[in-house]
């Protein structure tokens, strides 16, 4: 039973396979009968011609044929179903060529036939079409892609606008011939006519593919849309175009140059076909009335381009200089156009045009660069001398070849490169880094392609960098090895040592600016219970700075109900505050109270402020005198002392000061002191004690104090700290190292255990790069697996679908995914390679990059830290171990954007 069941399969295909590439070619016309103004409809008579090819082997005209007739609305393209319309053929007949010149191929006979019959459709602003689909057209056919599996849609649109109007379609005057001579010129009218006048447009245009093989060729059901009878119900429009091989298209749909053309207002078709070949052609004829579209009709034929008794033939012929060529009896030994005019036996004419071209003889060039002691050999023959020679020779046309040979010699050079390399510097030439004196040398090749050797003579030195600050308080101009500075600033002299580092003096010239003054004018203790309290001794901010703020206190003495104050004449006929001083001559055990007064520095970002000086009138007198008060002699303190304090810790301390009985003015200097300078916000407390009494018996012993000027000065930060962490760290990173690159100058980092990395003393004046580097533990995380998923991917089975599984599975570092990956990874999981030639081991990330850049090839392999003054801190690595392509393809790229 089976195999009489397998007999029936096999012949059923057979039969089918016959029946489906037939078809040549067909149209569609409609001619209106009548319109009925009560139900509003009008009945039209549709004529479907189909042409057949009748030595195909493939099916008859359908018997029971069906039609569609399909609906949408004028600006809709969504098509509806209306009805389907049975019908067989009639007037079947052979279409027939009688050109005498044409000799009619055996395999070539085409028959036509008509299905015709009424339709009835309303009047609307819809658009209606009416189509029959077949499959499949002739496999012999040479412009389309799988033309036996291309089936025909027949289609002919009726506009609603021409219903009610009882529109006739235009019709076609006559079919285009079957067949066609190569080489002769076509002139066929392709016009048709149009009962009512219209004006049609004329245009090449695609057929209309519709049907399969299914049911045929090819498993399924033959009435489904990809069926070789596909039923209207099933398959609506639009219908696709048919595709065209390359070389062709609906404009140009028999190749060749000049390409065949139709008039768009005659219909004529003209052009004179130059290739041999079976070429489908599509013509669509649109009908304007009024200058609006009212239908369309269109019709794809085949054009059959044979050789032809008769015709015109050209022949392109060459000569060689000196030599002759016989053509029909005839001689031609010089270029030119000639032509031959004969008659053949049927009585064609035939014309045969000759175009002879002379070859010259040929001329080539070859030119070698040979190094040193190398040689080359052409054709046999050896050359190793610069010079020019030259060989004749015979091309494949039999003439004369001459090969002009040219030899140059280059040998190879040898350059020098020196690199003066200072404290932690490094240098890198052609990748290779330099941290030790001595001498080496690389062997490149140069622009000939010969050795080059490049001797690199490394010298390795420290820089000197010396610091000193002056006061325009002190000194005013500053003279300096000769020069003069009167302004404030950061001045730097540079010297050249035998090393070739640089020797630097960073001068600091400060200014000498009152920031802070207090000049006491407003003492005032002529009221007993004012002489308790502090409240008139504020400060006055003389002159403010551009890089932070001074914020200070009263001049005051703790404890005031006690330790109270008088005021007395001051410096320069001012006023002056005076206070009690203590008879312990030793400083420690001095009872009485200092002079206090506290400011807070508050800098800005990327600045320090420095407390440069402290400067004050101070007094002892022989005689104390106050203000609208008593006076007498005073038992004056011979010492004074002052401590003071940063953030409540004692950061200096200076005692066993002279007095003096008359004004003196006092000065500290702070500014090369580190504990007075600060970039961040901090508080001073400054204390000032007179002590030591000189026991002349006066009962009271006080001491004077006037017009107290703080002065201060602004600095950029010098360094700036640089800092990270490698994310997702593990045992096997533990290699890694954080490069620092600035120009020519390398420095690196080791990461922590814990990921993190810190740079400290980076200049602000400096942009640097940020690389991570680690080329260890090279078959860590590579697997077979990592092998099968490129693989995959290579083959398009399962692309990857996260960017860093391209970055992994790049081992030879040059952007692509190829099978060059393979073998590096195989290589290193045999244990052959133990490095990849081209590629790290792994690859570290800039997390922003990532964040941003879904492209693998942009994302940064590295981090830029431009230029500025504050500290730069979170800088992030993503680690990519290349190779791991399955740990990629898991890898969470969990970053903020």
């Amino acid at each position: 039973m089976s195999r009489i069941l397998t007999f029936i399969i096999i012949t059923f295909l057979y039969h089918t396979t016959l029946s489906a590439a037939h078809i040549v070619g067909g149209d569609v016309t409609y001619k209106c009968i009548e319109s009925n103004p009560i139900t509003k409809t009008t009945k039209f008579t549709v004529t479907f011609t189909i042409y057949r090819d009748a030595n195909s082997g493939g099916a008859f005209f359908d018997n029971n044929a069906a039609f569609g007739v399909f609906q949408r609305s004028m600006n809709d393209n969504n098509w509806s179903h209306k009805e389907t319309i049975r019908s067989s053929p009639i007037n079947i007949e052979t279409v027939p060529y009688d050109d005498k010149c044409v000799i009619v191929p055996p395999n070539i006979r085409v028959e036509k036939a008509n299905y015709i019959f009424d339709v009835v459709l309303p009047w609307s602003t819809n658009v209606f079409q009416i189509t029959y689909q077949r499959c499949c057209r002739n496999a012999t056919i040479n412009n389309l892609e799988n033309p036996d599996q291309t089936g025909a849609a027949f289609s002919v649109e009726i506009f609603g606008n021409t219903i009610e109007n009882c529109n006739n379609s235009p019709v076609f005057n006559k079919f285009p011939p079957i067949l066609i001579c190569n080489q002769k010129a076509l002139n066929f009218n392709h016009s048709a006519s149009d009962s009512e006048g219209d004006k049609l447009q004329y245009e090449f245009c695609a057929p209309l593919h519709a049907g399969g093989t299914d049911g045929a060729t090819t498993p399924g059901n033959a009435t489904s849309c990809t069926g070789v009878t596909p039923l209207p119900i099933n398959c609506l429009p639009p219908f696709a175009e048919v595709v065209y091989s390359a070389g062709y298209s609906a404009s140009n749909p028999m190749g060749g140059s000049p390409q065949i053309s139709i008039d768009p207002t005659t219909g004529i078709i003209t052009g004179t076909p130059n290739l041999l070949g079976q070429f489908v052609v599509g013509v669509c004829v649109k009908e304007f009335k009024n200058g609006v579209q009212i239908g369309s009709i269109r019709r794809d034929f085949q054009f059959n381009v044979v050789n032809c008794q008769g015709i015109s033939e050209t022949r392109n012929l060459t000569i060689c200089t000196g030599d002759s060529i016989n053509v029909n009896g005839t001689t031609y030994n010089k270029a030119g156009t000639y032509t031959q005019v004969y008659q053949t036996t049927s009585g064609c004419d035939s014309t045969i045009n000759i175009n002879i071209k002379e070859l010259k003889k040929s001329e080539s060039q070859l030119y070698y660069k040979l190094c040193d002691d190398a040689s080359t050999v052409v054709n046999g023959l050896s050359y190793s001398v610069t010079g020019v020679y030259t060989q004749v020779l015979t091309n494949k046309l039999g003439c004369d070849s001459t090969l002009t040979i040219t030899i140059e010699k280059f040998n190879k050079t040898q350059s020098n490169l020196s690199i003066s390399l200072c404290d932690d510097e490094t240098g890198i030439v052609n990748g290779i880094v330099y941290d030790q004196a001595g001498n080496y040398s690389q062997t490149l090749v140069n622009a000939n392609g010969c050795d080059s050797i490049l001797n690199i003579y490394v010298q390795k030195g420290r820089s000197s960098f010396t610091e000193k600050s002056f006061s325009l308080c002190d000194q005013n101009p500053i003279i300096i090895n000769g020069k003069s500075y009167d302004q404030a600033g950061q001045y730097y002299e540079t010297y050249s040592m035998l090393s070739g580092c640089d020797s630097i003096l960073s001068i600091k010239v400060l200014p000498c600016d009152q920031n802070i003054l207090y000049d006491l004018e407003k003492c005032d203790a002529l009221v007993p219970a004012n002489s308790m309290v502090y409240d008139e001794f504020v400060p006055a901010y003389k002159k403010t700075l551009d890089c932070g703020q001074i914020i200070a206190s009263n001049i005051y003495r703790d404890n005031p109900q006690v330790n109270k104050h008088s005021c007395t004449q001051g410096f320069n006929n001012s006023v002056a505050m005076c206070v009690g001083a203590s008879p312990a001559c030793d400083y420690a055990q001095a009872s009485a109270t200092p002079i206090v007064f506290k400011f807070t520095i508050l800098p800005d970002d990327g600045n320090y402020i420095q407390f440069n000086h402290l400067i004050f009138q101070q007094k002892a007198p022989l005689k104390y005198s106050w203000i609208a008060g008593a006076t007498g002699p005073n038992n004056f303190p011979t010492k004074y002392g002052i401590k003071i304090f940063k953030n409540n810790v004692e950061i200096y301390r200076k005692t066993e000061v002279s007095t003096n009985n008359d004004w003196t003015k006092e000065k500290y200097d702070f500014f090369d002191n580190e504990a007075f300078a600060t970039s961040d916000s901090v508080v001073f407390r400054v204390e000032m004690t007179p002590y030591c009494q000189v026991g002349n018996g006066a009962t009271e012993s006080v001491w004077d104090i006037d017009d107290v000027t703080l002065h201060f000065s602004c600095h950029p930060a010098e360094n700036r700290l640089i800092s990270g962490e490698i994310m997702n760290p593990i045992a096997e990173l533990g290699n890694t190292v954080i490069r620092r690159k600035h120009e020519n100058t390398l420095v690196s980092a080791q990461i922590s255990s814990n990921g993190t990395f810190m740079l400290p003393n980076n200049k602000v004046d400096k942009a640097y790069i940020l690389e991570g580097f680690n080329n260890e533990n090279t078959i860590y995380g590579l697997t077979t697996l990592d092998l099968v998923l490129t693989q995959r991917h290579i083959l398009g089975l399962e692309p990857f679908s996260n960017p860093l599984q391209y970055l992994a599975a790049d081992v030879n570092n040059d952007r692509k995914i190829t099978a060059s990956d393979l073998v590096q990874m195989r290589k290193s999981l045999l244990g052959i390679d133990t490095h990849f030639k081209n590629n790290t081991s792994w690859l570290f990330l800039d997390e922003t990059s990532v964040a941003n850049e879904t492209n693998p090839w942009l994302m940064n392999r590295y981090i830029h830290i431009p230029k500025g003054t504050n500290n730069v801190d979170g800088l992030r690595f993503i680690p990519v171990k290349v190779g791991d392509v399955d740990r990629a393809s898991h890898a969470k790229i969990n970053v903020q954007k």
